[in-house]
This record gives C-alpha cells, structure tokens and sequence, in this order.
C-alpha cells in the first residue's frame, strides 16, 4: 500500500542501500523452534545471522524479542557484533559470542563474589 515499507522498500545501511521485505519473519514459527530448542535441548543462548542483516537488521531485532521473551538467557545479533557484507564471518562471530559471554559472565560473577561487596562500586577491566 501507499507509505509501506514493505511495498515500497526502506532505507538502510551506511550506503543507503533499499531494501524490499519480501517476507516478515513468522513468529510463530520462530517461538516454536526456539520453545523446543530450549525444551529439548537446554539451549539458553542464541546466536542470530540472517542474510542481509548488515543492512537490514529489524528482522534479526524480532528474533532478538521472540528469543527473550522465551527467557533465553543470552541473544547475539551479528548485525551488531560484526555489521558487515560477509554473512559467514557474521555468523562466526555470533556463535562464539553466543557460546563465551555466559561462560565469561558466569566466571566475573564468581571471581567478584570473592571480594567484599562483590567489588560493585569497584570497576573492573581485564585484557
């Protein structure tokens, strides 16, 4: 229709490249293989890569939002990690995301138990 985005195609990106959304994501669907991917096989991370997310990344925000509202416990977007063209590196780079920060968060969590106060006035920075 007449103002859609959907119809007409969007602006994005840094080269102000159009898009047209042929298909909105189903989030149906998506609850449903995230719902049984943390059902059946404990997953409680996620990492997101969608094709053309360096340039468009709204779609990759609705599995963001589907996946947290299911509780899952970390959501790596690649089109916010590593916002480029190549969608492997992307996907790469979202995965090991994915996978570390709840190891790393969990590992500051005990390391700063050990202090007083948890060392929550103190700001803490490791290379």
């Amino acid at each position: 229709g007449e103002g859609d985005p959907v119809a007409e195609g969007k602006d994005a990106g840094p080269s102000s490249s159009r898009v047209r959304v042929l298909r909105e994501p189903d989030r149906v669907a998506l609850e449903k293989a995230l719902r049984e991917a943390r059902d059946k096989y404990g997953v409680t991370s996620v990492a997101v890569a969608l094709m053309h997310s360096y340039l468009f990344k709204d779609h990759e925000l609705v599995v963001q939002s589907v996946a947290e509202s299911l509780g899952f416990e970390h959501v790596s977007l690649s089109s916010n990690l590593t916002p480029m063209i190549k969608l492997v590196s992307r996907a790469f780079t979202a995965c090991i995301d994915a996978y570390l920060t709840p190891i790393l968060k969990s590992y500051l969590r005990s390391f700063q138990s050990g202090f007083a106060h948890s060392l929550a006035s103190t700001p803490l920075y490791f290379m």
